[in-house]
């Protein structure tokens, strides 16, 4: 199962061109393949992420954009005996910024974070998740927030970048 979720946005035009820049994200969850956690769930809740930087400040060469409004919420084995991790990939980042994710204060599993989304190689972003204690009937999941941080170089060309954000549930 795959399901994208498109994030798109847009930048207000700057006087300055050097300092807007514009980035979309496309978040997908995904549940199968090799070593999957067959029947888990991944969704997300909130506002999509919100990433702008549209000036530098005077005599710095870096400026940061951070938005933490997504929460991943990711169910739970129930009455397994092993443990669970969620991985992130960017498939097909853009060179052109630098885009982290981390996730912050989860209810259940080890946070790993912050995460550089460079490269289509899957990362661990929480490991250790518990199944459920018996008797699992209801459901049972555990949740954290993303918090992306988008960082441009004063010699970044202005304009866009899309990042795919990939998050897979695995038995680990």
């Amino acid at each position: 199962m795959c399901l994208r979720l498109p994030l798109v946005v847009p930048l207000s035009a700057s006087s300055d061109s050097r300092a807007a820049c514009w980035v979309g994200l496309a978040l997908v969850l995904w549940g199968g393949g090799p070593g999957a956690a067959a029947g888990q769930a991944l969704f997300f809740e909130g506002g999509p992420p919100v990433l702008r930087i549209d000036r530098f400040v005077p005599g710095r060469t870096t400026a940061t954009a951070t938005d933490a409004s997504t929460t991943l919420v990711y169910a739970r084995a129930s009455g397994a005996d092993r443990t669970r991790k969620v991985t992130v990939t960017a498939r097909s980042a853009p060179r052109r910024f630098s885009l982290s994710v981390a996730p912050e204060s989860p209810t259940q599993g080890t946070s790993l974070g912050p995460i550089a989304l460079r490269s289509n190689r899957p990362r661990d972003l929480l490991r250790n998740i518990p199944s459920c204690p018996p008797p699992a009937e209801a459901a049972c999941e555990g949740r954290t927030t993303l918090r992306y941080c988008l960082r441009a170089d004063i010699d970044d060309p202005p304009g866009r970048a899309v990042y795919t954000v990939q998050y897979t549930l695995l038995a680990q």
